[in-house]
């Protein structure tokens, strides 16, 4: 029980500090808070989470020692994710007009296409999966039961809830939005910048 324990702190320590770094999520979800509205935050988070969720699933079973296994599979996983995040961060940069249409899937009122903006964000990040694979096969050990590793998925799916939910409340607040309104283009720039440049840094890796 005790090993259980130590792995279970350091998983839940690392993921804490990975999930607080800004990246291609922090920036979809920002955006939408900062610019649209607090629902379409939430539900471009829950996208988000939705990812997180079936990385996880395959990770618990062992999913991704097909990928590992697999160069063609995964380096078709991994263009998917850089070619995806390039294309949302032109669609920043090349926005004209409103901030409510710079989002895939414009009009920003479709809560759908939130959702997928989200999903996909994550699901297609071949970050997100080396993290996972990393931290299931360095810190969790083989002989793991099946239901302590649900519990340390549990974890993290439910810190990666609270996170996105915290920050799509922060910054969608009257008070902060008001104090940035007058950047808007700026953030789009900035958001645009940082989903090219993750989309570029992945496809050179």
């Amino acid at each position: 029980m005790e090993v259980y324990l130590v792995q279970f702190g350091t998983l839940a320590f690392v993921h804490f500090l990975v999930v607080i770094t800004p990246g291609p999520d922090f920036a979809l979800v920002a955006s939408r808070s900062l610019l649209l509205s607090r629902r379409e935050a939430l539900v471009t988070a829950l996208g988000v989470v939705s990812g997180v969720a079936i990385h996880l699933t395959y990770t618990l079973f062992g999913v991704v020692a097909l990928l590992g296994q697999s160069s063609v599979l995964f380096d078709v996983v991994r263009w998917s994710g850089a070619l995806y995040l390039t294309y949302l961060g032109l669609r920043f940069l090349f926005a004209r007009g409103s901030p409510m249409n710079i989002l895939p899937g414009a009009p920003a009122h479709s809560l759908r296409q939130a959702y997928l903006s989200g999903f996909f964000s994550n699901l297609l990040n071949p970050n997100v999966l080396f993290f996972f694979v990393a931290l299931f096969t360095q810190i969790v050990s083989p002989g793991t039961p099946l239901l302590v590793k649900f519990i340390y998925a549990t974890e993290i799916l439910l810190v990666t809830v609270l996170w996105y939910t915290f920050v799509a409340y922060i910054l969608s607040t009257p008070r902060f939005r008001g104090r940035w309104e007058k950047y808007s283009r700026a953030i789009e720039l900035l958001a645009g910048l940082v989903l090219v440049g993750f989309g570029i840094h992945l496809g050179l890796q």
